[in-house]
């Protein structure tokens, strides 16, 4: 049966049901501003393009998904990269003009 840490730091068991918990929500794998893992429930995963056809898939709860497209999610490490990518391709594009 699955453990949760609820977003005000409480440790949270959900009992979901026979089939529930086989099938249970993985927790959220974002690191939190104490060091350890968020461990919500996550519904999302990270959509960052790692290369070779893989992304990084890592487990986000809603509080830590960044939607930017449809369908597409980024975890809070590559949110700091997508916005150094949208700020270098600003500049470019100021460049050119």
């Amino acid at each position: 049966m699955p453990w949760y840490r609820h977003p005000d730091g409480a440790v949270v068991h959900l009992n979901l049901g026979r089939r529930g918990n086989r099938n249970a929500p993985v927790p959220c794998e974002a690191v939190r501003a104490e060091g350890d893992r968020c461990a919500w429930v996550s519904g999302y995963q990270c959509d960052w393009k790692l290369g070779g056809g893989k992304t990084c898939d890592r487990w986000l709860c809603n509080g830590h998904a960044l939607e930017v497209g449809p369908d597409k999610h980024l975890c809070p490490e590559h949110q700091v990269a997508y916005r150094q990518w949208q700020a270098a391709r600003v500049v470019g594009q100021k460049a050119t003009s």
